[in-house]
């Protein structure tokens, strides 16, 4: 949950509605008073509603609901580029832009600001290792800009909060900012930096801007770039920032990204559309609405719409990157239209519902590991070949794979948990050791299954050490092993084996090559076990799903 501190009399007079009518938005919103003074609430709301992080999205939900006063975002063309190096690729690949401009800032609006882009930074952003957020003045800086990745010593700047320059290495080192966020720089050589065409140093992402474009009372022209690892969510954080300061500015100009082999106009404030049926609507509700009853509650939270044959054609406000499927406006409907205006009715149907099998096993295979002294994480189904196979020196077999995948980390069904729970002790190996960590996660092998997979990083890891963990594992489950020669270019030749069950290939353990824990930056020996859930309960897998 994410708690956003608001002024009582600023929403008042930005929103133009009535404290009694804002607190009785929240109540339809769902937004939870947690405090309250004479002058401000401290609100909590869910981390589905990013665009309400600030009194910007709050003030133009208000006017929306109460005033019926939404508006189309219109975004002029401008000749303001963002050229992108390769050399970023492998630290921080993916970044965005846009422009407000002639806005009327104070000392409140200034902090408003810095709130909204610390609360994204630490939603949607997973502070900051997702996305990152820079809001500079633009007239203080010379179009077209360049982002590059640069070695620790080869540019310096002033950073915010400091009066001389300093170079991204002593500011990973000496700045309080570069201190709390250089982790998540910590596995790279180059730093990201963003340049005007005169040089002159915007931003070092994800950690601290510079001091020349810190935004003023008499800043006019702000410029918002928006770094990270995952291109969707740049472009969504993008649309919201954008929005939420057109709420107090006069117009958004569009920002290119040069990548080379292609290129991102943001904003992209062009409304999506859903058709919606009156039947869906019924359906879920329990009961009809009538239509000009669905038509007030959408426009009432800022869709557009249109009727065709069965229902409605719905626009999706650009700033609303929570709607992804039709029940979400469904249920904007609903809490439009109100609760208690829904009839209580008994079920028209009864049955009883109880755990899969699947997931009874999961649940006691995590007992286990638990048990074991192991922590369970849970890391993305989707990866990319390079990540699946390449880094572990395997060569390439069928995956299921997105055709338009929006982020070319995430373009192949993973088809075993190794790859990612090595990725997960290289974004923690600045924690105390041991770490010993498993996952129970789904990969694809010829069909849809899910493994058991578990690696553990201590000083005194060994074969003999996994081997105890395997027989542990197995024997609880009710089953006897053998092991079998294996020759896993991953593993140390020697020390390493197959898991036999009742004469089937049921897995693998051994001790990770030192080749490999290079890669992932690791200076401790690491061991490892994969145990395919399939052999061992064929008849949970009876329907195979197959891609």
């Amino acid at each position: 949950m994410v708690v956003v501190r608001i002024g009582k009399r600023d929403l008042e007079h930005m929103s133009k509605v009535k404290r009694e009518d804002i607190e009785n938005f929240f109540d339809v919103i769902g937004i939870e008073i947690k405090r309250e003074d004479d002058d401000y609430w401290d609100l909590e709301l869910y981390p589905d509603r990013p665009d309400l992080y600030s009194i910007f999205g709050l003030s133009r939900s208000l006017r929306i609901y109460y005033l019926n006063e939404g508006r189309r975002y219109r975004v002029k063309a401008s000749n303001i580029k963002i050229m992108v190096d390769g050399s970023v690729k492998n630290v921080r690949p993916f970044i965005g832009g846009a422009v407000v401009r002639n806005l009327n800032l104070d000392d409140s609006l200034i902090a408003y600001i810095m709130d909204m882009q610390e609360k994204l930074h630490l939603s949607i952003g997973r502070d900051r290792k997702k996305i990152a957020i820079g809001i500079h003045d633009l007239d203080r800086v010379k179009p077209p800009f360049t982002y590059r990745a640069v070695r620790g010593d080869e540019v310096s700047f002033v950073p915010l909060g400091m009066d001389m320059e300093m170079t991204p290495e002593e500011i990973l080192k000496k700045h309080p900012k570069g201190i709390e966020y250089a982790h998540i720089l910590s596995n790279s050589s180059l730093y990201p930096l963003i340049l005007d065409s005169e040089g002159n140093v915007l931003s070092f992402p994800p950690i601290i801007n510079g001091i020349l474009t810190q935004i003023k009372e008499d800043t006019k022209n702000i410029f918002i770039d928006v770094t990270g690892t995952d291109l969707f969510t740049v472009i969504n954080a993008i649309n919201i920032i954008t929005t939420n300061l057109a709420e107090i500015g006069e117009e958004i100009l569009s920002v290119n990204a040069d990548y080379g082999t292609f290129s991102l106009l943001l904003p992209d404030l062009k409304r999506e559309r859903m058709s919606i049926s009156r039947n869906e609507i019924k359906e879920l509700v329990g009961e009809s609405i009538p239509y000009n009853a669905i038509s007030r509650a959408l426009r009432s939270m800022g869709y557009s719409i249109s009727k065709n044959a069965d229902g409605f054609r719905v626009g999706i406000p650009p700033y609303r990157v929570d709607v992804m499927h039709n029940v979400d406006i469904i249920e904007d409907i609903i809490k439009s239209y109100g609760y208690g205006r829904i009839r209580l009715s008994m079920p028209l149907r009864f049955s009883m519902g109880g755990e899969s099998r699947a997931e009874i096993l999961k649940e006691r295979l995590r007992k286990i590991m638990v048990g074991l002294g192991f922590m369970e994480v849970v890391n993305l189904t989707f990866t990319s070949p390079e990540r699946n196979f390449k880094k572990f020196d395997l060569e390439e077999s069928y995956s299921p794979t997105i055709m338009n995948p929006v982020v070319e980390d995430q373009r192949i069904y993973r088809t075993w948990l190794f790859p990612m729970l090595m990725e997960t002790l290289e974004n923690n190996r600045h924690r105390s050791l041991p770490q010993k960590i498993f996952e129970i996660g789904r990969v694809y092998r010829g069909f849809e299954t899910f493994h058991l997979g578990a690696v553990s990083e201590e000083s005194d890891s060994s074969f003999t050490k996994v081997k105890g963990t395997v027989e542990r594992i197995v024997s609880s489950l009710g089953f006897n092993f053998s092991v079998d020669e294996s020759g896993l270019p991953f593993l140390i030749q020697g020390r390493q084996s197959r898991i036999m069950i009742d004469g089937k290939d049921s897995g693998f353990f051994g001790e990770v090559h030192p080749s490999i824990l290079e890669r992932f930056n690791l200076g401790n020996p690491v061991t490892m076990l994969e145990i395919y859930m399939d052999i061992l309960y064929p008849e949970i897998f009876e329907d195979r799903l197959k891609f």
